[in-house]
């Protein structure tokens, strides 16, 4: 990896795309830290060489904001997130299904946050959208209307 950087470029494409994977993958198996250093450099070296607001740029952006939820930090998931879905609501669209999954994010740190409300409110306008643009079947729906079903249950849990 560090010698396909060195022949290559930090910033060029197919070594980027490297460290993406690791990065997955070191997120897959729970490695957060590691994980959220890798995407940061990807993040770095994408908007670099891309732009900030190229597709794969988003992508890696999308991907670091999750990587910080599951971590816990959700003031920074926060930030992160909301820069994203912005730049992928102006590039993408707002109905398109990246844009849904940022949002789709975006409740889950508000809920990480404490903030029930708006995380339900989010939650909903990515359910409403999702079942009438990419169906009742689409993963990023069903995994909104688990998350919704789930989301008072938590609280109830909290306060027993």
């Amino acid at each position: 990896m560090e010698g396909e950087a060195r022949v290559l470029g930090p910033d060029d494409p197919s070594a980027l795309l490297t460290l993406v994977q690791l990065a997955a993958l070191l997120r897959d198996q729970k490695r957060y830290e590691e994980s959220e250093s890798l995407y940061r450099r990807v993040v770095e070296g994408r908007t670099r060489s891309m732009g900030a607001e190229a597709r794969n740029t988003l992508a890696a952006r999308h991907s670091l904001g999750n990587v910080l939820n599951k971590m816990g930090r959700f003031a920074e998931a926060e930030t992160e997130i909301r820069e994203t879905l912005t730049a992928r609501q102006r590039v993408l669209g707002p109905e398109r299904a990246n844009t849904l999954w940022t949002r789709f994010n975006l409740g889950t740190t508000l809920k990480g946050l404490g903030r029930l409300d708006e995380a339900e409110a989010e939650w909903r306008t990515v359910l409403e959208i999702a079942e009438r643009v990419l169906g009742e079947e689409h993963n990023c729906t069903v995994k909104t209307r688990e998350a919704l079903a789930g989301l008072r249950g938590s609280e109830d849990d909290q306060t027993s």
